[in-house]
């Protein structure tokens, strides 16, 4: 099997797990003595149940550790095979029982199984119906708990692609993808809550401005909650060699968020291929449309088991005023209305697995073959360049149009096919693409200059020749919506008479306008107007070899008065500037950050009254109102209050009791600083208190100017490079730490915390976890992989 260079650089193994004082050790062969790797060994209690789970190697060794002295039996589920158990066995206290297995049971097979029949709902269904959904289901579970267990065997390592992809609102077309490689242990393919959690609550939690789609854990899915929560029922596979176990809500549920979906078992060998899973819920079916879930499981030559691909796919809604669409829901409000503007798609790939310096899974890079062809004509098309959007692949067809685009992630995009004659009239044309496993050839029929023509210009132009087309889109200066029918006006001299001559049009609900029957090899001008706002004038020629412009048009209010906003940010000390403060009029739309000076400056500010916000990492924020004049320049001094200074409360002398610091530090997971240690480091900055902790690099800009932040020396953010012949690159940019101070979350929206803003002498007590796995629940977020720095702040002073 081909390596990956590149990624094997990445990987490194770690050391084995100890053993506990009462354990079980032994080896399971097949029937004729040959050792069975990837077996799942259970030492289940009969009161109980599973006390201790243990995956054999790749000699079919096994090591059952930590029970309490007591009689158990030991029970093996290899996939494909009926559960096996063990005569009951005594641990005793210091003791190690050595128990050899050997697996003589049937095969499970279920070739013969019929599909249909009733709903079985929990775990006392019965019936033929049940029996079958049991067996099957049994098998499932068993692979998933050999995959829950996988992932925590630190003798094999992964790389994984991951993807984080922005789709339109029709959630297909890519229009914003970012990959990265990811070395760790088996994939996991997203943080899920505890069982208990989504059987209370559900697998969605919806805010005021914010939905959070939860999916369920491995752990979730081999727990016999989610048996209790759904009933299952037997139907056809993705082909003929798999089957399905569909599963739903039971009734009881039907009012909370929840999953629906299908789980695939290979017929011949009952190893679990994948699940596909839709998210329900009655009481708001809009929240969930076209939300779900998918993962494949792929087993490893050493019998370990993975997820081998995963994806979550999530609608982005909006609140937004007018007239309800096909893809909007009215809120409380007439005049507002719910949009869905895009989906995000998180997912990613297994690239690569090792064990010991062994491979065990390897994929290759897709390569996406197809031709392009005159859809008049039939002829292939050369020198037509093509190019997934969202991404930096491309190709171009060669004289017979055919084409090879490698390199791919597999998934859905908007293919855009750009040939010569479309060129010639500033058009595309954009196909869906669907990426597997590259084995399908795609063959695509573009249309014609003259179809395309007659589409866009309607029948007045059909027949004669391309008339000359100027098209385009209109936005405004700061991103919002243009207004709805901007009025456009394309202005040229008659060479003959010298007479000013125009063509008008407007733009539709997205901005977008035509204008066909320019003529061409004239100079033109395109003007664009709404309201108080204005375009810049642009200058366009056509000409006969291309008699088509595209133009992108910016509205700006530089026709309407302005005035200016400027000053200086400081502390509330008097003794320094703030710098990288942002400064912001939100109903102005303009926003600035101060300089190394302190300093800031906004131009443009319309006319009026106006609220001002200012906002820092460290200090407590401001929001205040001024007044604009025309062509007035505001001068003002912003002062911003320190979050550890607390003028107006008087607190007794001595320590700042902090409970849950004192319990966090008896677990020793992380790195903490009390009171009296950082009194002895008083005076020094903070980011020098820190450059001495293991696992942390202090990273800073412009030399320390403009700031200090903690940043993880053992992980960083890559970005993914594929080079020749498929091999993959990393680089890697600095991956910070989540700050909390006194519980308030700094560094929610991914902003970077300058820890030289609180000094030592104001601290009462310092925790630091080198990754989310050390660090309590409570500060526990996605984004705190890189490293979790907990602050408190003293109260008063001795």
């Amino acid at each position: 099997m081909r390596r990956h260079p590149s990624l094997l650089a990445l990987i490194a193994l770690a050391m084995p797990l100890g053993v506990a004082a009462q354990s079980v050790r032994g080896v399971v062969t097949d029937a004729g003595g040959v050792p069975v790797p990837g077996v799942l060994v259970q030492l289940v209690s009969g009161d109980t149940g599973v006390v201790a789970r243990a995956l054999t190697d790749a000699r079919g060794h096994y090591l059952l550790a930590g029970a309490a002295a007591s009689t158990y039996r030991v029970r093996t589920l290899r996939i494909g095979f009926r559960p096996e158990f063990s005569a009951p066995l005594t641990l005793e206290i210091g003791r190690e029982v050595a128990q050899a297995i050997r697996l003589s049971a049937l095969p499970a097979r279920l070739d013969t199984v019929r599909v249909g029949g009733r709903n079985a709902c929990g775990r006392a269904a019965t019936g033929p119906a049940a029996e079958a959904v049991a067996t099957i289901w049994e098998q499932v579970r068993a692979a998933i708990s050999a995959t829950e267990l996988s992932g925590t065997q630190r003798s094999v390592v992964t790389a994984s692609l991951d993807f984080d992809r922005l789709l339109d609102e029709a959630g297909w077309r890519v229009l914003r993808q970012r990959t990265s490689v990811r070395t760790d242990g088996p994939p996991q393919p997203w943080a899920a809550p505890p069982p208990s959690s989504l059987h209370a609550f559900g697998y969605i939690t919806a805010g005021a401005d914010s939905t959070s789609y939860r999916a369920p854990g491995l752990d979730m899915l081999a727990s016999t909650t989610f048996i209790d929560d759904h009933c299952f029922r037997l139907a056809n596979g993705r082909d003929q060699a798999t089957i399905g176990v569909v599963f739903e809500p039971t009734d009881d549920r039907r009012n909370l968020p929840e999953i629906r979906g299908t789980v695939f078992v290979d017929r011949a060998s009952s190893e679990l291929r994948g699940m596909e899973f839709r998210y329900v819920y009655r009481e708001s079916p809009d929240l969930v449309d076209g939300a779900r879930g998918s993962m494949d499981f792929a087993r490893f030559s050493n019998g370990t088991w993975a997820i081998s691909r995963w994806e979550i796919r999530m609608p982005i809604r909006e609140i937004r005023s007018g007239a309800a669409g096909p893809r909007a829901a009215r809120t409380d409000g007439a005049s507002t209305r719910v949009v869905t503007t895009g989906v995000r798609v998180t997912g990613g790939e297994l690239a690569l697995a090792m064990s010991r310096g062994d491979t065990l899974f390897a994929k290759p890079p897709v390569t996406v073959r197809g031709e392009v062809r005159d859809s008049a004509s039939g002829r292939g098309i050369g020198g037509a360049q093509l190019s997934l959007q969202g991404t930096a692949l491309s190709t171009e067809t060669d004289a017979d149009g055919r084409f090879a685009l490698t390199n791919v992630l597999p998934g859905e995009y908007a293919l855009e096919i750009r040939t010569p004659g479309l060129d010639s009239i500033g058009t595309a044309d954009q196909r869906d693409l669907t990426v597997t496993d590259g084995k399908e050839v795609v063959r695509y029929r573009v249309p014609s200059v003259r179809q395309v023509v007659d589409a866009m210009c309607g029948a007045a132009y059909a027949g004669r020749g391309i008339p000359g087309i100027v098209s385009g889109s209109v936005a405004t200066l700061d991103d919002s919506a243009p207004p709805a029918g901007t009025a456009l006006t394309l202005e040229w001299t008659d060479p003959a008479t010298r007479v000013l001559r125009s063509a008008s049009a407007a733009t539709d609900a997205a901005g977008n306008f035509l204008v066909c029957g320019a003529p061409v090899g004239v100079g033109l001008v395109l003007r664009a107007s709404a309201d108080s706002l204005k375009a810049t004038p642009v200058a366009i020629a056509l000409a006969p070899e291309k008699p088509a412009e595209v133009v992108r048009l910016t509205l700006d209010r530089r026709a309407a008065p302005t005035g200016t906003v400027a000053g200086v940010v400081v502390s509330d000390s008097g003794r320094a500037v703030v710098i990288d403060a942002e400064v912001i009029l939100p109903d102005a739309a303009r926003s600035a950050r101060s300089d190394s000076s302190g300093a800031f400056l906004l131009r443009d500010v319309p006319i009026g009254e106006h609220r001002v916000m200012v906002r820092r990492p460290g200090y407590g924020p401001l929001d205040a109102m001024l007044s604009v004049r025309a062509n007035e320049v505001v001068n003002r001094r912003m002062v911003l209050a320190r979050v550890t200074v607390l003028n107006e409360v008087v607190i007794a002398a001595g320590p700042r009791p902090l409970p849950e610091f004192e319990a966090n530090r008896k677990l020793g997971l992380g790195v903490f600083m009390t009171r009296d240690f950082l009194a002895t480091q008083e005076g020094r900055r903070l980011a020098t208190v820190f450059g001495a902790v293991p696992g942390v690099r202090v990273w800073n800009n412009s030399g320390g100017k403009r700031g200090e932040f903690i940043a993880s020396s053992r992980i960083c953010k890559p970005a993914i490079t594929y080079g020749p012949g498929g091999a993959i690159e990393q680089k890697c940019t600095p991956c910070f730490a989540d700050v909390f101070v006194d519980g308030h979350h700094m560094t929610r929206r991914g902003d970077r915390f300058d820890v030289n803003s609180i000094e030592p002498a104001d601290i009462e007590a310092i925790e630091y976890y080198r990754g989310a796995s050390e660090s309590p629940g409570r500060y526990r977020t996605a984004v705190g992989a890189c490293g979790v720095l907990v602050i408190h702040t003293r109260l008063g002073k001795r």
